[in-house]
C-alpha cells in the first residue's frame, strides 16, 4: 500500500474518531481521540489474541507501515527525538536566569 493511501486512511479514521467523541463522550478532542484510540487498539489486539484472519492481517500491514517509516524517516525522527532534552534544558536554563536576574532597578 502506497503512503497516500495510508495517510488518507488515518484522517479517515480520525474523522470518525472525532465524530463519535464530538457526538457521545464530549470529552476535548484530543483526550477524546486518544481514548477512542486506545480503545480500538486494545480491541484490535485482542482480536488478534484470538487470531481473527482480518484482525491478523491488518497487525501485519500495521507493522510493514511501521518498518517502512522507520526506514524511510529513522534518522530524522532520532534526531528530532536528541533534541527534545536540549530544547527543555535550554528554556529551563532561560528560565533559571531570568528568576534569578529580576531585581527591581533603585534610581
Amino acid at each position: 500500500m502506497e503512503i497516500f493511501n495510508i495517510i488518507v486512511i488515518l484522517i479517515t479514521l480520525f474523522a470518525i474518531f472525532n465524530y463519535i467523541n464530538h457526538r457521545f463522550i464530549g470529552l476535548p478532542n484530543p483526550i477524546g481521540i486518544m481514548v477512542i484510540a486506545l480503545l480500538v487498539s486494545l480491541l484490535v489486539i485482542a482480536a488478534g489474541a484470538l487470531e481473527v484472519g482480518v484482525v491478523v492481517e491488518a497487525q501485519e500491514f500495521a507493522r510493514r507501515t511501521v518498518h517502512l517509516a522507520i526506514e524511510l524517516y529513522g534518522p530524522y525522527l532520532l534526531i528530532g527525538l536528541a533534541m527534545i532534552p536540549l530544547t527543555l534544558s535550554a528554556r529551563f536554563i532561560g528560565v533559571m536566569r531570568r528568576s534569578r536576574s529580576f531585581s527591581p532597578d533603585v534610581i
